[in-house]
């Protein structure tokens, strides 16, 4: 059985209307028994990057290898700082930690990303000349084989620098699979840079997508809508071999594939200077870049999704700041309201508005369309990666899908020794869930009785709650406990003339129905449904009539009543009064016909409605007093048999 919440029907309606598309961030719940937080080593911790450049022979075109080793001697520099890099002084601390290496016909990784690498990227990645092939699937796999970027204290991500589309699809599928791999295995993402006109932008986006920094769709026109994305890593593995089948998705034509599928996500660069900005531009966004965590299995919106929720609010920063205080929630950087940081910082933490004039505009923002990362804005960057931030720490909210699973309604929580006055039901010890777990006596939990016990399991604000089915209603003739007290057809107690409080036999106070049964009034159902409130209901064996589920969109005790008497007017022949009866009006019974007394057949069709509508009925229709007579009529007839 699922440790899932009790919850009303009706609260769980006024939930759903409270926030009817998306919720707010106090209705998804962070609990760290099933979203962990994740607490990010900030001090004197930056993120590793491995830079993996293209070394094939195509790379000698246009001075290309000459261009690319100034890009990236000029990256090294640009993020080494020199000085002490220690937990309590960060000054010296690279902004990147930066590895390099390569792959042609072979591959290598010559530098694990590490601090102060300057001088040994330099003078390595000055040594490289360009022969061979782009069998870019090698480097994918020194990326995997990184152990560096699988341990990196912050994030580790791979940067595939290639000037040409790969060496066939067998590469292809290589490098697809290895990139899949990394992500799923170590949760390390890769960038793809094309490097020169030579470069293939639709290849390089699948290896993005791949590598988790881009996505693809279905077909050469795909708008990127949810329902088109495509999920590389999702492809079927080939045989006994570390690839990915293609042919899945583009037939067995590799030159159809820009037609198959259309894919986004790769970084490109046309001159060596290019080169260099568009990588410190990747790079200062990955020192502000952090790993979420991801539960297995999340249900994360849409469907398939390896990430958070779609929806911002379902995710959430955390940082603690020397002079804004601590457990800050830092918000989403949403443009339709880029003053959410600054109001919350002055409306809620009481800063000076000089002093949160600055994080106007800030908050994070999810890294790429897989939604594995996030990614803080410039100034917030700035202080996680100084002094001024201590502690950063991240969590996506629970979230669950509605299973429909059906679940035992459980007692709050004080109110296990009687009666729940929040359902008014009585609680009852459930000695077992269902046939196949029998719980025994000392565990077994109190439940709330009769209708009012059956519930199904429903997400309300991402949590999962046991959500009540049914209420309790007046007790009627049918094999049922529809009251919720435990027992079944106890007549006496619906009836609203007898004030029970006053006479608790069973050490609680009964909730009477004169408010619910109002609505009867409106119906002029005779009392051969109550058998004249007395204890006298006998029921066929086999199946008793049926509680009919009621309509989830209005879970109102009125509209169920209505709907489970309807239910009655169809099997009302499976239960009947038994005796206590009192003969009806000799002239004619509500179904139209004249009461046979002769030979002692009684025809008892009034009998069992000695009034023949219930005390708190009032003016009725004849449609309505149709329906009571139909009852009354299957009573009859059921005592004659």
């Amino acid at each position: 059985m699922k440790n899932i919440r009790s919850i009303s029907a009706a609260t769980a309606l006024v939930a759903l209307i409270a926030s009817p598309n998306v919720a707010q961030s106090y209705d998804y719940d962070f609990d760290e028994m099933c979203a962990p937080i994740t607490s990010h080593a900030t001090e004197a911790s930056s993120p590793d990057a491995l830079i993996i450049l293209d070394r094939s022979g195509s790379m000698n075109s246009s001075s290309k290898l000459t261009l690319a080793k100034a890009a990236i001697i000029g990256l090294a520099q640009s993020v080494h700082r020199a000085g002490t890099c220690s937990a309590s002084n960060r000054t010296g601390c690279d902004e990147v930690k930066l590895g390099l290496g390569w792959f042609s016909n072979g591959s290598a990784v010559n530098i694990q990303p590490a601090e102060d690498t300057k001088n040994s990227i330099t003078s390595t990645v000055n040594g490289y000349n360009a022969s061979g092939g782009t069998y870019i699937g090698k480097g994918a796999k020194e990326i995997y084989d990184s152990s560096a970027l699988r341990n990196a204290e912050r994030l580790g991500v791979g940067i595939l620098i290639s000037d040409g589309g790969p060496s066939g699809q067998a590469t292809t599928e290589e490098t697809l699979y290895y990139l899949c791999q990394a992500r799923a295995d170590y949760n390390v993402s890769t960038f793809t840079v094309g490097f020169g006109s030579g470069s293939n932008p639709a290849i390089n986006s699948l290896f993005a997508a791949a590598g988790g920094t881009g996505e693809c769709c279905t077909g050469s026109s795909c708008t990127y809508q949810p329902n088109e994305i495509l999920d590389i890593c999702s492809l079927p593995k080939r045989s006994g071999q570390n690839r990915l089948d293609m042919n899945s998705v583009m037939g067995s034509n590799y030159s159809n594939l820009d037609n198959a599928i259309s894919c986004r996500g790769q970084i490109q660069a046309n001159s060596g200077q290019e080169l260099k900005n568009k990588l410190l531009d990747l790079l200062a966004e990955i020192a502000c870049t952090f790993p979420l965590e991801i539960p297995m299995d999340y249900p994360a919106k849409p469907p398939g999704s390896q990430g958070a929720d779609q929806d911002p609010e379902a995710t959430r920063m955390l940082i603690d700041h020397t002079v804004l205080g601590n457990d800050l929630e830092v918000p989403f950087a949403d443009p339709a309201n880029p003053n959410a940081f600054y109001d919350y910082l002055v409306n809620q933490r009481g800063i000076s508005a000089a002093v949160a004039d600055p994080y106007k505009g800030e908050g994070w923002t999810f890294a790429d369309a897989t939604r594995q990362n996030v990614t803080v804005t410039p100034h917030i960057c700035a202080e996680i990666q100084s002094n001024y931030v201590s502690v950063t720490e991240t969590q996506v909210a629970c979230l669950c899908v509605n299973t429909g699973e059906l679940c035992d309604t459980p007692c709050n929580d004080g109110d296990n020794d009687g009666f729940d006055d929040t359902t008014n039901a009585k609680c009852v010890k459930n000695f077992g869930y269902d046939s196949s777990e029998i719980i025994s006596a000392t565990n077994a939990e109190f439940k709330q009785a009769g209708r009012c016990g059956a519930g199904i399991v429903e997400c309300i604000i991402g949590e999962e709650f046991c959500v009540q089915r049914y209420q309790a209603q007046p007790e009627i003739c049918n094999g049922l406990d529809d009251s919720c007290d435990g027992n079944i057809d106890n007549l006496r107690r619906a009836d609203p003339t007898r004030n029970y409080d006053d006479d608790d036999t069973d050490g609680r106070d009964y909730y009477e129905w004169d408010g619910n049964t109002s609505t009867l009034s409106a119906y002029g159902l005779d009392e051969g449904i109550f058998c004249a409130f007395d204890d006298v209901c006998s029921c066929d064996d086999g199946p008793h009539i049926q509680s009919p589920v009621p309509n989830q969109a209005s879970p109102d005790p009125d509209h169920e009543w209505k709907t489970l008497l309807e239910s009655y007017s169809n099997q009302a022949n499976q239960c009947y009064c038994r005796n206590n009866l009192e003969f009806g009006d000799d002239s004619v019974a509500l179904d139209g016909s004249s009461p046979d007394h002769a030979d002692g057949d009684f025809d008892d069709a009034a009998a069992c409605s000695a009034s023949s509508i219930h005390p708190n009925a009032g003016q009725t229709g004849l449609g309505l007093m149709l329906l009571g007579a139909a009852i009354a009529g299957l009573v009859r007839r059921r005592r004659r048999d």
